[in-house]
């Protein structure tokens, strides 16, 4: 195994900082290798096979080209449960474990209809159907392949929780879509077409653009569309839940403002960024 560890390190040097070369090999081994972190650390003379060392070759190569660990090893984890997720699907971000967190602190033991709008890897409506195991939950997407990868970590983490394919730009997908809700929410794409210069490779290259972009003509594309909708979804008392572009928080609330929405709040992340917002209608 030390052989392995001193291949990684001067593979990917240069590439990545040094503590993060030291987190890729521990995935990497646990994952690959099945070899826990307690005993890469006390058990360094453990001997490989033949197919082990090919498989860390081949995903020190992948790492090289900056795809994303996630990819990689196929999973990640999100609100400490288990998800799969595979090029076409967002990698899920810390920043909306906090929104989980603002949902089911609102919704604890309330049995709420629930619809997210764009599924990704299905992290968002997963968690709050089994943090709120009241609730029903919907969720659209108009990707294929992120409906494939939410129904695969569906039946993984053994949640209810029904898809819907759709793009809800057209207005033929409204009556697919459930109403008499108590709560919609959604973490669209928000990130603008001129933001991408000071992006890292590894989301530019890798992960899916359509669920990451907007155009700088119309960065609030979704969360109009999406506000619209509320009324005709949302019961009376609903409410919107929005993980947000922090450059276009104050836009953002101004236009549900506009639209009619009730006790509009902005909140912020854990880095102190205007990440999240809450409306009724």
């Amino acid at each position: 195994m030390t052989q392995s560890i001193q291949y990684i390190q001067e593979q990917l040097q240069g590439i990545y900082p040094p503590e993060e070369i030291k987190s890729f090999t521990k995935i990497l081994f646990e994952n690959i290798c099945n070899i826990p972190p307690y005993q890469q650390v006390f058990h360094k003379d453990i001997e490989l096979s033949e197919l082990q060392k090919q498989k860390l070759q081949e995903a020190v190569t992948r790492l090289k080209s900056h795809e994303p660990i996630q990819y990689i090893i196929g999973s990640t984890y999100f609100y400490n449960r288990d998800f799969l997720v595979e090029p076409g699907v967002l990698i899920p971000r810390p920043e909306t474990e906090e929104l989980m967190e603002i949902i089911v602190r609102e919704n604890q033991n309330k049995p709420v209809r629930i619809l997210d709008i764009g599924t990704g890897s299905g992290c968002i409506p997963i968690t709050l159907n089994l943090e709120i195991p009241e609730s029903t939950v919907y969720s659209a997407d108009i990707s294929e392949d992120a409906l494939c990868v939410a129904q695969k970590n569906i039946a993984h983490n053994k949640a209810s929780v029904s898809l819907i394919h759709c793009d809800i730009l057209d207005d033929t997908a409204i009556p697919r879509l459930p109403q008499q809700l108590d709560i919609i929410v959604s973490n669209p794409p928000y990130v603008m077409e001129s933001e991408k210069s000071g992006m890292e490779n590894n989301v530019l290259v890798h992960e899916p653009h359509l669920a990451l972009f907007v155009p700088d003509e119309d960065p609030l594309l979704f969360y109009n569309r999406i506000a619209d909708l509320g009324h005709t979804l949302l019961k009376e008392g609903g409410k919107i839940y929005f993980e947000l572009n922090a450059l276009l928080a104050q836009e953002s609330a101004e236009m549900m403002i506009s639209k009619g929405y009730k006790h509009v709040n902005l909140h912020k992340d854990l880095f102190g960024k205007l990440r999240f917002l809450t409306a009724i209608r």
